[in-house]
Protein backbone atom coordinates (compact mmCIF):
# COMPACT_ATOMS: atom_id res chain seq x y z
CA UNK A 1 0.00 0.00 0.00
CA UNK A 2 2.97 2.28 0.49
CA UNK A 3 5.27 2.24 -2.50
CA UNK A 4 8.26 4.35 -3.44
CA UNK A 5 9.06 7.30 -1.20
CA UNK A 6 5.94 6.65 0.91
CA UNK A 7 7.51 3.44 2.26
CA UNK A 8 9.29 5.47 4.93
CA UNK A 9 5.85 6.35 6.27
CA UNK A 10 4.87 2.69 6.65
CA UNK A 11 8.22 1.48 7.93
CA UNK A 12 9.34 4.28 10.25
CA UNK A 13 6.73 6.97 10.91
CA UNK A 14 3.59 4.97 11.71
CA UNK A 15 5.33 2.38 13.95
CA UNK A 16 7.34 5.17 15.59
CA UNK A 17 4.24 7.20 16.43
CA UNK A 18 2.54 4.08 17.75
CA UNK A 19 5.47 3.25 20.02
CA UNK A 20 5.69 6.87 21.17
CA UNK A 21 1.99 6.80 22.09
CA UNK A 22 2.39 3.53 24.01
CA UNK A 23 5.49 4.85 25.78
CA UNK A 24 3.67 8.06 26.74
CA UNK A 25 0.54 6.35 28.07
CA UNK A 26 1.56 6.54 31.75
CA UNK A 27 1.96 10.32 31.43
CA UNK A 28 -1.09 10.83 29.25
CA UNK A 29 -3.40 8.96 31.59
CA UNK A 30 -2.76 10.44 35.02
CA UNK A 31 -6.35 10.02 36.18
CA UNK A 32 -6.70 8.66 39.71
CA UNK A 33 -10.09 7.23 38.84
CA UNK A 34 -10.25 3.70 37.39
CA UNK A 35 -13.55 4.54 35.66
CA UNK A 36 -13.39 4.18 31.86
CA UNK A 37 -15.63 7.25 31.40
CA UNK A 38 -12.79 9.43 32.64
CA UNK A 39 -10.25 7.86 30.32
CA UNK A 40 -12.06 8.09 26.99
CA UNK A 41 -9.20 9.73 25.06
CA UNK A 42 -6.58 7.22 26.07
CA UNK A 43 -8.91 4.25 25.64
CA UNK A 44 -9.88 5.51 22.18
CA UNK A 45 -6.20 5.65 21.21
CA UNK A 46 -5.59 2.11 22.41
CA UNK A 47 -8.76 0.93 20.64
CA UNK A 48 -7.51 2.49 17.39
CA UNK A 49 -4.21 0.63 17.74
CA UNK A 50 -6.01 -2.67 18.23
CA UNK A 51 -8.37 -1.93 15.33
CA UNK A 52 -5.33 -1.27 13.15
CA UNK A 53 -3.79 -4.59 14.18
CA UNK A 54 -7.00 -6.45 13.35
CA UNK A 55 -7.39 -4.64 10.02
CA UNK A 56 -3.80 -5.30 8.93
CA UNK A 57 -4.10 -8.97 9.91
CA UNK A 58 -7.34 -9.33 7.94
CA UNK A 59 -5.82 -7.63 4.88
CA UNK A 60 -2.78 -9.93 5.02
CA UNK A 61 -4.93 -13.06 5.34
CA UNK A 62 -7.12 -12.07 2.39
CA UNK A 63 -4.15 -11.21 0.18
CA UNK A 64 -2.29 -14.41 1.10
CA UNK A 65 -5.38 -16.51 0.37
CA UNK A 66 -5.51 -15.07 -3.14
CA UNK A 67 -1.79 -15.43 -3.83
CA UNK A 68 -1.19 -18.73 -5.64
CA UNK A 69 2.59 -18.55 -5.27
CA UNK A 70 2.30 -18.10 -1.50
CA UNK A 71 -0.19 -20.97 -1.24
CA UNK A 72 2.19 -23.32 -3.12
CA UNK A 73 5.07 -22.57 -0.75
CA UNK A 74 2.90 -22.77 2.34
Amino acid sequence: YFEGPAQILAVVVIPGLTMLFLFALPWLDRSASPRPERRVGVLAGVAMIFAGIVALTAIALVEDAGNAEYQEKK
